[in-house]
């Protein structure tokens, strides 16, 4: 964000009322924004954002055997439901834990 600030003649604030659309910013200052972050492929941080916002938008997801075709199509679905709504999805196959030990 700083380097788009930098480029663009503007300060980190301006570029991240641009990126978030909040507050005000003038039309023309906006698109100068804009065509700084095109012309640097800016993606602004989702791990940023999110710490920032203290929210994620990321699910996790347990499946008990991926190598089953119900289970991974069940996963293959619940993710493409998620991204609709713009959450990202971590799944993941939990090893088995031995809780109990056998006294003797």
């Amino acid at each position: 964000m700083k380097e788009v600030a930098y480029r663009a003649g503007v300060s980190t604030a301006t570029v991240s009322r641009v990126i978030n659309q909040n507050g005000y910013v003038a039309p023309a200052l906006q698109e100068k924004v804009r065509r700084t972050m095109e012309m640097l492929n800016y993606q602004p941080s989702a791990l940023a954002r999110g710490l920032r916002r203290q929210e994620t938008r990321c699910v996790g997801v347990l499946v008990p055997q991926i190598s089953q075709p119900f289970f991974s199509q069940l996963g293959y679905a619940i993710e493409q439901a998620l991204f609709k709504q713009r959450y990202r999805t971590f799944c993941a196959v939990p090893r088995r834990i031995r809780t109990k030990r056998r006294l003797t």
